[in-house]
């Protein structure tokens, strides 16, 4: 098994535990506080490193809802399916992660 694929199942095997304690939001505020933590001992460097943590976790979100976009396409959702989980409209799903 090569490393990411090692990442990968650790990651989902997170996800599975994660799930059953709270929400995302709660979730991705632990994380990025003990990420900070767990690099510096400062108060002002934790609270910048765990700004730099929530925004990566950000960007990282906005990456992996594309490729949640796609497998729920693939699995044969449709744009306005998509669209309502994503609580925008069929038409800015559709442009937004795909084509129609």
């Amino acid at each position: 098994m090569s490393g990411d694929e090692q990442i990968i199942m650790q990651a989902e095997e997170l996800g599975r535990m994660l799930a059953s304690s709270g929400g995302f939001a709660d979730v991705a505020k632990a994380i990025t506080r003990g990420f900070a933590e767990a690099q510096a001992g400062e108060a002002q460097r934790r609270a910048h490193l765990a700004l730099l943590g929530a925004d990566a976790l950000v960007r990282g979100a906005e990456r992996a809802r594309g490729w949640v976009v796609q497998d729920a396409r693939d699995a044969g959702l449709s744009w306005s399916t998509v669209g309502e989980a994503l609580e925008i409209s069929k038409q800015g799903a559709q442009q937004r992660y795909g084509t129609a």
